[in-house]
């Protein structure tokens, strides 16, 4: 628990140890109006955070409870003044950045946080498992909730500028303010992986280190990631997470099925693009390239929502092994968060046109990536 006596700071640039007050009025003129619009909508929101956490102190302690898995600041003697500073503004920017500074998002919160200490309290001390299963219904409801609170900010437009877009640029500007350097790369990976757990998480608890550390090699690995990425708590969930990994083998052979395949494509990619998008999805999953798995999962009906989970694993797990196949040195929270935000990226990229073209724009960006370029071109690139 944090300390109920202490205050969020007023979240404005001059207060700000890394920000100016000229620095901030002239990149304010900078900004086009319709994106300032956005910005000035997080920014209240980030106040009401402020409020909510200063004001209630059981929300926050609930608040705190979800994000003390995700943080990267624990107490360490001297330094719990700095701390628990650091810890506010997290709490202020997960709360901003999923949505969930209002009364009813934090109340939300506090319900699944009290259910989740219930459900592990059951199992620790040995009580009638069931007790445990029965509560796992209420969480599961509330996570949905959240998730869906969550994702109605992506939604809100300004112009030709919409928040799902421009949403991790406002959260950045604000870490470069708050943290200090040093800080700041932990901060934004884990603010990605505490968003993405809560839009789309099952529970609310942090992966652990040898699920992080995973790397898309065989389809074993694929399976485990799916269905600990889903359900990352040990202690919760874990019928379903067992029933989710015995379920692999047939997600993981789904698209080889020509008639599955010819079926999910139908009618929604043009007939004469059939043939060679056949050719390059009827692979198991993890074989795949993740331009082949976005389009997979763009096409999979939403009632198979074991298969597009198991989908969005794929994408993420790739992105995350390419990456550090790219940099060795990233660690492999960086790199999962990276591969997060690019497969959020690669995904939404095709919706631009409306959802009635994604899978049209996700099969010609396919398509591009097996067509080689012509040779004038490729000595060029």
């Amino acid at each position: 628990m944090i300390s109920s006596s202490a205050q969020l700071p007023p979240l404005t640039g001059e207060t700000s140890p890394v920000s100016t007050t000229e620095n901030t009025q002239t990149e304010k003129a900078a900004v086009n109006p319709e994106l300032q619009t956005l910005q000035d909508v997080f920014s209240d929101r980030l106040k009401k955070a402020e409020s909510l956490l200063n004001d209630n102190f059981k929300a926050r302690d609930a608040i705190f409870e979800l994000v003390t898995g995700f943080t990267p600041f624990h107490r360490d003697g001297d330094n719990d003044c700095s701390t628990e500073q650091n810890n506010n503004y997290f709490m202020a920017l997960a709360l901003a950045q999923c949505n969930l500074a209002s009364i009813e998002g934090v109340s939300k919160i506090q319900q699944a946080s009290t259910i989740q200490d219930r459900i592990i309290e059951i199992i620790l001390t040995q009580k009638d498992p069931s007790d445990a299963k029965s509560e796992e219904p209420n969480l599961e409801a509330l996570e949905k909730d959240l998730g869906v609170i969550s994702r109605e900010d992506n939604n809100i437009r300004s112009g030709s500028y919409i928040m799902g877009v421009e949403r991790q640029g406002f959260v950045e500007k604000q870490i470069n303010e708050w943290f200090q350097e040093d800080k700041r790369q932990a901060v934004k990976d884990a603010l990605i992986l505490l968003k993405n757990q809560i839009t789309s998480g099952a529970d609310t608890g942090p992966l652990e280190a040898d699920i992080m550390s995973l790397k898309l090699q065989t389809a074993g690995d694929l399976a485990t990631f799916s269905a600990n990425f889903k359900y990352p708590n040990p202690e919760i969930f874990s019928q379903a997470r067992n029933e989710l990994l015995n379920k692999s083998s047939d997600l993981e052979q789904y698209f080889t099925n020509k008639e599955n395949l010819t079926l999910a494509l139908q009618g929604k990619v043009p007939e004469d693009q059939m043939e060679q998008l056949i050719q390059a999805l009827s692979h198991p999953v993890s074989e795949m390239n993740t331009k082949a798995m976005v389009l997979a999962s763009i096409i999979t009906h939403h009632t198979e929502k074991n298969l597009k989970s198991y989908l969005k694993a794929a994408q993420i797990l790739s992105l995350k092994t390419q990456a550090q196949a790219d940099n060795p040195a990233l660690s492999d929270r960086t790199a999962l968060a990276m591969a997060l935000e690019r497969s959020d990226a690669m995904v939404r990229e095709h919706y631009q046109g409306g959802e009635k073209y994604a899978a049209i724009s996700a099969a010609d960006a396919l398509i591009n990536s097996l067509t080689p370029l012509p040779e004038d071109l490729t000595a060029m690139a």
